[in-house]
């Protein structure tokens, strides 16, 4: 299910359910912006998981966000901090990404494990100014932040939603800040 903008989207997989962000403007999400988040999906899964009554073995938050408007030297910057390329990559990458991964270990009703997963790589995008068309360098940042797959028991409900939504996006503004 995709939103009119399309800015959010819920994936509902055989064994895991995805809730997708991707940020128009700011990359970090306000306290409000959380709990708007949260009273978002938490009335999309009751709906799901209430009406049909069901619970899920995992459940995810993904966002993806662009990094547009640096300079050469911000790009250079940006790029050496998260990339040690071999001698003939060390200038003007026109392409490259990066993956990491962690496991971390939170509360939401009980101890879950949990997968941060971010992705960061440089793209050539497209920027309209009025009646034209720049295209100009920047990053594409993406976490996806779920639930063990290790762990099968159906055990998330509506009511695990709230918790899960607001420790993915500390996780998220953390993940954020530290790159800014």
């Amino acid at each position: 299910m995709l939103s009119s903008d399309n800015s959010e989207q819920i994936t509902i997989g055989s064994n895991r359910i995805d809730y997708t962000v991707n940020a128009t403007s700011d990359i970090k999400f306000s306290i409000d912006d959380t709990k708007k988040f949260n009273k978002k999906i938490k009335n999309a899964f009751e709906i799901i998981f209430d009406r049909f009554n069901k619970k899920a073995s995992r459940i995810a938050l993904n966002t993806e966000s662009l990094i547009i408007n640096l300079s050469k030297e911000e790009i250079e910057d940006f790029t050496s901090k998260y990339t040690n390329p071999l001698t003939i990559y060390q200038k003007d990458l026109e392409e490259w990404n990066t993956h990491l991964m962690v496991k971390v270990e939170k509360e939401i009703e009980q101890q879950e494990i949990l997968n941060v997963i971010t992705n960061i790589a440089k793209v050539v995008y497209e920027q309209h100014n009025a009646n034209d068309k720049v295209l100009a360098d920047g990053f594409v940042v993406s976490l996806d932040i779920n639930t063990i797959a290790e762990n099968s028991s159906q055990r998330f409900s509506s009511e695990n939603i709230e918790n899960f939504t607001e420790i993915a996006c500390k996780l998220w503004n953390e993940i954020i800040t530290e790159m800014e």
